[in-house]
């Protein structure tokens, strides 16, 4: 009997064109398998019309139980990462595919991936690591930076059917019910895939620079264009063709800012291959209408009187949940006893906005903090600063201020 095989990606609605770009090119490749997008997000009625095909499936409670909870504590990249291992589970145990592969929405494949189905006809879930290459070190992340993110990048995940995978899944559903964030220790579900090599005994790591490259390792990877296909160096220094790229970060920018970004050294052969892919897969986005999906508005980012849902109103829910088990029956109302009015009754929310460009003038809020701790220092010395900033550092992140602001 044929093994039944899957490729799906998780949006909001904003990255649809990104979506549809990936399935386009999966299914030129792969027109055996099937692919899904799942929607981490709501339609209206003008974007149901523009859904982009068949196989979307919108995120509901059938899926993911928590979902009215997770929405709220989550923000969308958090959330749409959050809901990964219980749509394995779906594709897995309710439509009974044998093998699932997950792959970013920001990923383009170039060329076969039998080489990773083959892998999990003998291995039961393949990994593709940040970086392969020991002696190419420090690209545009540091390895401590990449070693606190997961060692493995997880906009790639290739899943075979298996007493251990699903295990796996089941556990890994229960830690992203609230565990799915991103903080100095936890990069939303990815580093969470590092007890992968424990809890499921058979897997391969895929060390072939022909898969997932992305700027955490240009540093290590030499390309080229040869007729008119796009290849990279293996470690033995051979070359393979790419089988799929991960434009992380790359939208409609200019190719030549995003290029100057980069701390990695790129020789020209390697410069001029991004910049031919990255200008292709633009156009292609554009194709996919890129101007008008861009623009939807993500459903999760209010209450349903309009008002904004700071990151920190998620914070204080997810904590409050996780320190009092203190739930809401409906985290985006407003009406009586709702989230919203116990905020309300704290004065923690005002109803005023701001603009991104406040949100983002981290200038002033530090020559303010500047001012407050020579002050503080002028006052009590140094070595009660030294006191207090251990107390500030092990309390001052969002997760932490259900201590200091709730009843």
């Amino acid at each position: 009997m044929k093994e039944k095989k899957v490729i799906f990606t998780i949006v909001a609605k904003n990255y649809m064109a990104s979506a549809l770009t990936l399935k386009g090119s999966v299914l030129k490749l792969h027109s055996d398998v099937d692919f899904y997008i799942v929607l981490a997000d709501q339609w209206d009625d003008e974007e149901q019309k523009k859904r982009g095909g068949n196989n979307v499936l919108v995120a509901d409670a059938s899926v993911v139980p928590e979902i009215l909870s997770m929405s709220f504590f989550y923000d969308v990249v958090e959330f749409s990462t959050s809901i990964k291992p219980f749509y394995f589970l779906y594709f897995m145990k309710v439509l009974d595919y044998d093998k699932v592969i997950y792959l970013d929405p920001d990923i383009w494949v170039l060329s076969s991936m039998d080489g990773l189905w083959n892998s999990l006809i003998e291995h039961e879930a393949v990994l593709t690591p940040h970086i392969t290459d020991i002696n190419c070190v420090s690209g545009y992340h540091k390895e401590s930076h990449i070693l606190s993110r997961g060692v493995f990048n997880l906009g790639f995940l290739g899943m075979r059917k298996s007493t251990d995978t699903i295990q796996f899944l089941n556990w890994w559903a229960i830690q992203m019910r609230t565990e799915c964030i991103r903080s100095e220790t936890l990069f939303v579900d990815q580093k969470w895939a590092d007890y992968i090599p424990i809890f499921v005994k058979d897997i391969k790591i895929e060390r072939s620079k022909a898969y997932n490259i992305s700027d955490w390792n240009y540093h290590e990877r030499e390309l080229d264009i040869k007729e008119s296909e796009y290849y990279v160096q293996e470690l033995d220094g051979s070359w393979n063709r790419i089988s799929f790229f991960h434009f992380s970060g790359i939208k409609q920018q200019s190719i030549k800012s995003y290029l100057k970004l980069q701390k990695a050294k790129i020789s020209k052969t390697t410069a001029m291959a991004l910049e031919n892919l990255i200008k292709t897969y633009q156009k292609t986005l554009l194709n996919y209408e890129y101007n008008y999906w861009s623009t939807c508005k993500y459903c999760y980012n209010k209450f349903d009187n309009g008002n904004e849902i700071l990151l920190l109103y998620r914070r204080l829910a997810r904590s409050v949940f996780m320190q009092y088990g203190l739930e809401f029956k409906d985290y985006f109302g407003t009406g009586e006893g709702s989230f919203f009015q116990e905020l309300r009754k704290g004065n923690f929310h005002s109803g005023e906005t701001m603009s991104i460009h406040e949100r983002r003038n981290k200038g002033y809020a530090r020559r303010i903090l500047k001012k407050i701790i020579r002050g503080y220092i002028k006052c009590m010395g140094i070595n009660r600063y030294e006191s207090l900033i251990d107390t500030i550092h092990n309390n001052s992140d969002r997760d932490e201020q259900w201590r200091w602001i709730w009843r």
